[in-house]
């Protein structure tokens, strides 16, 4: 039976984030350890403790609108979208102070294949404001 279309559960969500993936919030050396913040869309404390190397911090809604009075940079996983038998998952940076919004990120396609989650980078974007 051919499936039309994959349903997205938070283990998967774990599989396609979790080290060794494709998406790699953490660019710096492999001996760095440091603190980031991120938001709580689309993710969990559980996923992202399995992130080696990063500290993370998550913020909700009203928090991050409470530091963006003073500024802030923060990562989001903004999209984690099904498309037939494949899923988009989009990695942005989110810089905010007061008014001012910027975000530039990562597109990234995976695919379920033999069980294990499979994914590339497919596209990225930057300097919306």
């Amino acid at each position: 039976m051919l499936m039309n279309e994959l349903s997205l559960s938070g283990e998967d969500r774990t599989k396609i984030v979790k080290p060794g993936r494709s998406i790699n919030p953490c660019k710096n050396s492999e001996s760095t350890v440091r603190t980031e913040y991120i938001s709580s869309k689309n993710i969990n404390a559980v996923l992202l403790s399995k992130i080696s190397r990063i500290n993370f911090i998550i913020l909700g809604p009203e928090e991050i609108e409470r530091k963006s009075q003073e500024g802030i940079q923060y990562s989001t996983f903004d999209k984690f979208e099904v498309k037939g038998l494949k899923v988009e998952v989009r990695l942005a940076t989110v810089h905010k102070k007061g008014t001012f919004f910027s975000m530039s990120g990562v597109t990234y396609e995976f695919r379920k294949v033999s069980g294990r989650w499979i994914g590339k980078q497919t596209g990225g974007y930057g300097g919306m404001t």
